[in-house]
């Protein structure tokens, strides 16, 4: 009995170690990754999340950073997802994620994408518990567009071919083909005339060379011409000049010649008027001689003083 109470105690002090050697031993897994992974969210409204599941992974340019902890639906119907990324690992300011897909197992994944320039850590987000990763589009989403808008571009082309290609149009290139026909047809039975009306436009333009040439000289006879008039022009001015200053000379002597001979008259004219009035006294003193006839014949009286006599 006392070897069996022994053996007990024995296992259950054994067991009482492994449990809590498996206590401390998830203890500090768990501390570990606490401690060694840093929380992110994605908010996803444009992409799928078809093949996404908890533990998927996390890549940065293809390496595995971390993983998907958790998703739910936000406020705004998109879905939130929580990521688990390793520290030191760099997600920076402007980081993009998007779901990529596995074509063969449809297994999706998380991609973060920095951007190429430089920007610090991305450490928080104002009005969210973790930093927010914004969501962007993968290679494949922006091939499904690109070809999305090249089907309905060709679905547009195709419409316009169908309006191209409609009975009135069909019937209107018949009648313009049986038009062309026509003109050809009419241009190969009249290629006479053409070459005629060709032949007729160069001679045309031969005799309008010829008279062009006979422009010219004529111009540069006239243009000698006119050289010569204006020279005898120029000679006939000179002329006229000349014979100009030689009347102005004359007509300059000629009123000095005037000017000479009115001095001249009124000179003679100022003694002629002088000898006048002597001849006028003269004649007036004879007179008066006259009209007392005694004293002609007897003399003066007595009481007529002579000049310069005084009375007694």
């Amino acid at each position: 009995m006392e070897a069996e109470a022994r053996y007990t105690l024995v296992g259950v002090l054994v067991m009482a170690v492994v449990l809590a050697l498996g206590v401390v031993i998830v203890w500090l897994v768990g501390g570990a990754g606490t401690r060694d992974y840093g929380r992110y969210a994605v908010y996803f409204q444009h992409q799928s999340m078809d093949g996404l599941n908890v533990d998927s992974s996390v890549r940065l340019k293809g390496v595995k950073v971390g993983k998907v902890l958790s998703y739910s639906f936000a406020s705004n119907d998109a879905v939130e997802v929580i990521l688990d990324i390793r520290e030191g690992t760099p997600i920076r300011e402007g980081a993009q994620a998007y779901v990529e897909r596995n074509i063969v197992t449809g297994l999706a994944s998380i991609e973060v994408v920095n951007p190429s320039a430089p920007t610090p850590l991305l450490l928080h987000s104002p009005g969210h518990p973790y930093p927010v990763i914004a969501e962007g589009r993968s290679d494949l989403d922006k091939v499904a567009t690109a070809l999305s808008k090249l089907s309905e571009n060709g679905a547009q082309v195709l419409a316009k071919l169908n309006d191209i290609l409609s009975d009135r149009n069909r019937l209107n290139v018949d009648q313009t083909l049986t038009n062309l026909n026509l003109i050809t047809s009419s241009l190969a039975q009249d290629r006479r005339q053409v070459a005629t009306t060709l032949a007729s436009v160069q001679q045309a333009a031969a005799t309008f060379n010829t008279a062009a040439t006979h422009v010219s000289q004529v111009v540069d006879q006239t243009g000698a011409s006119f050289a010569s008039v204006a020279q005898g022009a120029s000679a006939t001015l000179r002329q006229t000049t000349s014979a100009l200053v030689t009347l102005q000379r004359q007509t300059n002597d000629i009123s000095l010649k005037l000017q000479t001979l009115s001095d001249n008259g009124m000179l003679e004219f100022s003694g002629l008027s002088r000898g006048v009035l002597d001849a006028s006294s003269t004649l007036s003193n004879v007179s008066q001689g006259f009209a007392n006839p005694r004293s002609i014949i007897f003399g003066p009286a007595p009481q007529m003083l002579g000049p310069g006599e005084k009375a007694p």
